[in-house]
């Protein structure tokens, strides 16, 4: 209780001295900003709608932002921030169709002393469509859509369609909506992703936002036709030609690995084992590369002649095998 009248005391001391003090500042505060000269400075200010009925929905781009010219005391013009003003459109009440609203002053919640000297532009446009919804398809977008030596195929996405909600106008106008761009640079047979829709403008929501993406990554197939490739007898125990003695080989494979592939000496044999001396007509047998399938040998066939040995020869062959 002592400090209580302690305190009490203290401000009932010189009292009036202190009135007088108070007045005295508050009237050098006034002066002081009362004398101040008026600056003028420019705000970029965003349009903010509000109160919009929700059967209904923006049908057009608000634009720019609207300049706004204000003059008052340079000390208090450089407190207002561009960001944490607006200019507020009250749609409340407004049908379909294309609305113009004049901005006003009073859309502007400045401070005391400032005024509004320009509006640029003076008004706005809206234009306010009816809210609808429909099933729209849904289009794959593959990037790459290809590289050198594959292909993609079997482009499935799941669900095929997705209920878009929009202005009435342009949801009826959407043929389909685009999935934000898959990178398939890297995948190599079946892939699976979950991919986002893209934003189509902002217009529209998506109900789902997302989809699965599923695609098949091959090497392309190619043919490649070898030309002049020797034939070589195989298991000849007898003195032997073939005619022609080369064939062209057409295989089939990854087209990459194709441009690359040599092919080695006896990759073609004439099988003549258990054949008699006489001409024959062989089916060349062909060692294909691992990768890669045959598609074709030309000729099909080739001539084997076997000759009749010398006796001299046949004992030779006869001791040979028998040792």
């Amino acid at each position: 209780m002592t400090a209580v009248r302690r305190l009490y005391a203290l401000l009932r001391g010189n009292l009036v001295w202190k009135i007088t003090a108070l007045l005295a500042a508050t009237a050098f505060w006034v002066a002081i900003n009362a004398s101040e000269p008026n600056a003028d400075r420019y705000l970029r200010l965003t349009v903010r709608p509000v109160g919009l009925a929700k059967r209904f929905v923006l049908a057009s781009e608000l634009g720019e932002k609207v300049e706004v010219q204000i003059r008052g005391p340079g000390s208090i013009l450089r407190t207002i921030e561009d960001d944490r003003h607006a200019i507020v459109l009250d749609l409340g009440g407004v049908t379909p169709g294309l609305v113009s609203i004049k901005i006003s002053p009073e859309m502007l919640n400045l401070p005391r002393r400032v005024r509004v000297v320009n509006i640029s532009p003076p008004e706005i446009d809206v234009r306010v469509s009816r809210l609808t919804s429909r099933p729209v398809p849904v289009r794959v977008v593959l990037v790459p859509t290809h590289r050198n030596g594959y292909t993609i195929s079997d482009v499935a996405v799941t669900p095929g369609t997705v209920e878009v909600s929009g202005p009435a106008g342009r949801v009826e106008r959407l043929k389909a909506v685009e999935t934000e761009p898959v990178n398939t640079r890297d995948a190599h047979g079946v892939v699976e992703r979950d991919v986002p829709l893209a934003s189509a403008g902002g217009w529209f929501t998506f109900a789902p936002d997302g989809v699965r993406v599923a695609f098949t990554v091959r090497e392309i197939e190619g043919r490649r036709t070898f030309g002049d490739v020797p034939v070589v007898i195989r298991d000849a125990r007898l003195p032997a030609t073939v005619v022609p003695g080369k064939v062209s080989l057409t295989l089939r494979g990854p087209q990459r690995a194709l441009t690359d592939l040599q092919l080695g000496a006896g990759i073609v044999e004439a099988n003549v084992v258990g054949l008699e001396p006489g001409v024959h007509r062989v089916v060349p047998e062909v060692l294909v590369p691992e990768g890669f399938a045959l598609d074709g040998v030309s000729p099909a066939t080739v001539e084997v002649r076997l000759q009749t040995p010398l006796p001299e020869a046949e004992d030779e062959r006869k001791d040979k095998d028998a040792s």
